[in-house]
């Protein structure tokens, strides 16, 4: 009987790793590219990336190490885009490893308060991958972030909002805005 459990419970760990694997490495995201855009683009500073700007936000002026800072007019919510500056060789090493150095970094930055990450995801969209991972910020605020490369440059888009009913919409608008990248410089 002890052992019909154990291997039960073996059945079912390697079941639910199975199905996290597979999640993992979608060809799709969990969320949705339909959000309402703009005709209005805004440009990166450090390449010649792109982005439609969204229906009531706008870009702000003032982006120190932000290369494109996206407010909602509400200033409930933000997308930012940041350049990540990894030298080549590390890069050729850490490349597929890049979100999850990213999240280490982010659990070591918090210590014992830190919640944990959910919605971890990897996933192509117009000819891109893209890595996905979710996680409460030190605000209490819902916080996605994405990690792409653009011409040789990794890209980290932050998206975070103060109003929780609004976290599914924000991260549907964070994969709109990336996949209208490749509509905009092709």
């Amino acid at each position: 009987m002890i052992i019909k459990h154990h291997l039960y419970k073996r059945f079912i760990t390697l079941t639910l790793l199975f199905f996290t694997l597979i999640r993992c490495t979608s060809t799709k995201s969990i969320y949705n590219f339909n959000s309402e855009l703009t005709n209005e683009t805004t440009n990166s500073h450090a390449t010649d990336l792109q982005i439609f700007i969204p229906k009531n936000w706008f870009v702000a002026e003032d982006n120190d190490n932000i290369d494109i800072w996206l407010i909602k007019n509400d200033y409930l919510s933000t997308i930012k885009f940041r350049t990540l500056s990894i030298n080549p060789e590390a890069y050729k090493l850490h490349e597929q490893n890049l979100a999850s150095i990213e999240m280490e970094l982010i659990k070591n930055n918090f210590g014992k308060t830190f919640k944990g990450f959910t919605n971890i995801e990897n996933f192509e969209m117009s000819g891109n991958v893209f890595s996905a991972f979710e996680f409460i910020d030190a605000k209490s605020n819902p916080t996605r972030i994405v990690i792409f490369k653009y011409k040789n440059i990794f890209y980290e888009v932050i998206a975070t909002t103060k109003n929780i009913s609004e976290q599914k919409s924000l991260f549907d608008l964070q994969n709109t805005i990336l996949k209208s990248i490749n509509s905009i410089t092709k």
